[in-house]
C-alpha cells in the first residue's frame, strides 16, 4: 500500500512540475516581447550629464512632446525609447562637450 502512495505522490508531483514548465513556456510566448517605454507628453526625464550638474536636472515634456536643454535647445522626443534618448543626447551634447 505504501509504494501505490509513493507511486501517486510521484506521479502528483512529475504533473505539478511540467504543468509549471508548460505555464511557464506560454507565459515566456505571451509575455516574452517585453516593449520597452515611449516617452509621452507630460513625463518627466531626469537627465544626468555627468561632469556637468548644470546640464543635469528634472525636464518635463511639454504638451507638443518636446523638451528644451541647455546647448542642445528644443528636441522633440516623444515616443523615443529611453535608449532612443540616450543615444540622441550622446550626439547632440557630444558637439559641445569633450570627455
Amino acid at each position: 500500500m505504501q509504494g501505490v502512495v509513493k507511486k501517486v505522490n510521484i506521479s502528483i508531483i512529475l504533473v505539478l512540475i511540467f504543468s509549471i514548465i508548460i505555464l511557464s513556456e506560454k507565459m515566456i510566448q505571451v509575455y516574452g516581447e517585453v516593449k520597452e517605454y515611449k516617452i509621452q507628453k507630460n513625463d518627466l526625464l531626469n537627465i544626468t550629464i555627468w561632469g556637468h550638474p548644470d546640464l543635469s536636472g528634472d525636464v518635463r515634456v511639454g504638451p507638443d512632446g518636446e523638451i528644451s536643454l541647455p546647448l542642445v535647445g528644443i528636441m522633440d522626443v516623444e515616443g523615443l525609447s529611453i535608449t532612443e534618448l540616450n543615444t540622441l543626447l550622446k550626439e547632440k551634447m557630444g558637439e559641445y562637450i569633450m570627455n
